[in-house]
């Protein structure tokens, strides 16, 4: 535990923690996709002042990750916004492997990526009704959402993901947010036993997905 790091991540680090998620995650669909897909999907999380990304490093090796954002001024929630963001790299990706659209994270959410798509050529029709909704959503409390975590097999069950985990609370009070959010697959077991001994509590559940929350 001595020698793990936790560092900023910066543009420079975004291929060695896309093959970080890929290890990780070897059977979701953003790993299908490849590195590059990965890469820009986590430049995401670069992209502005609301977001952020950091990485635990154990001597030269990326162990694991984290990214979250604030809502402020987003037009759309963390999945559409980072869809909309690696776009091109994703159409690109799924031409190259056309038997990706099979893939059950596809097939599953076939909706929500037709309408992301579609979103691509309606930008400007959807930025006005987008921007009444982020207004009305600023009048409410001020909330950090974890969108991604992440801890390389060969470092997991050493405690690097309470170590994520209390880096992000850290960086939500920093940035003046009151409480911290999630949302989980209600089958994840293993990852909401985790968020519970952290003191996340279980919120609403819906289309096989548990929200969690934390007040901080």
């Amino acid at each position: 535990m001595e020698k793990i790091q936790i560092v900023e991540s910066h543009f420079v680090d975004l291929t060695e923690i896309a093959k970080c998620h890929r290890a990780a995650f070897p059977d979701s669909l953003s790993t299908k996709l490849g590195v590059s897909y990965c890469s820009k999907m986590l430049e995401w999380y670069l992209s502005s002042e609301n977001k952020f990304l950091f990485h635990l490093k154990d001597k030269t090796t990326i162990a694991g990750y984290c990214g979250g954002f604030i809502r402020e001024g987003e037009l759309h929630g963390s999945s559409t916004g980072m869809t909309q963001f690696a776009s091109r790299e994703g159409i690109k990706a799924l031409l190259l492997r056309p038997w990706l659209f099979m893939h059950p994270k596809f097939v599953n959410n076939y909706r929500f990526f037709l309408r992301n798509f579609l979103l691509l050529f309606t930008k400007k029709l959807v930025s006005a009704r987008a921007n009444e909704k982020v207004t009305s959503e600023s009048l409410k409390e001020r909330t950090a959402g974890l969108v991604v975590i992440g801890v390389a097999p060969k470092f997991q069950g050493h405690g690097y993901g309470s170590l994520l985990l209390k880096e992000f609370e850290k960086k939500a009070k920093k940035m003046n947010c009151t409480k911290m959010n999630l949302t989980v697959e209600s089958a994840n077991d293993t990852a909401i036993r985790a968020y519970l001994r952290s003191g996340w509590e279980k919120g609403n559940e819906e289309d096989l997905h548990l929200s969690m929350f934390k007040i901080i």
